[in-house]
């Protein structure tokens, strides 16, 4: 099998990334991929004209992107893009939180429809 370990830093050093953005593709394992990766493409090249993430509102901005008209960081199924996106995941270690979102969580008055510890406190 192959597998690819990529670690990202925890403290806010600007030598090192501190942020992972994961788009449908390898970014990593040198392999084949499926064909017709447009839109993962497109993504991930949008993901990469925002500056790192400082802030949880920050990187909500960047899941519920849909400036790229064709081909959105936050999908709705569209003539150019027959997928869409399921729910919204948001890990924050440091608040010890996971929140899944299904709408578009750049929306106002969207909140999580659901949000769980990721380790329980005693």
């Amino acid at each position: 099998s192959m597998y690819n370990i990529h670690t990202v830093s925890e403290v806010a050093d600007p030598s090192k990334i501190c942020h992972y953005i994961h788009i449908n593709n390898f970014k990593h394992l040198k392999t084949s991929e499926i064909p017709n990766l447009t839109s993962s493409i497109a993504r991930t090249k949008r993901t990469e004209e925002f500056p790192p993430p400082k802030n949880r509102q920050d990187a909500i901005n960047i899941l519920g992107d849909q400036t790229n008209e064709q081909y959105p960081i936050y999908r709705t199924v569209r003539p150019t893009d027959l997928s869409s996106t399921a729910f919204t995941g948001i890990v924050d270690i440091l608040q010890n939180r996971i929140d899944i979102y299904v709408e578009n969580p750049c929306r106002p008055g969207i909140v999580p429809i659901i949000h769980f510890n990721i380790v329980e406190k005693p």
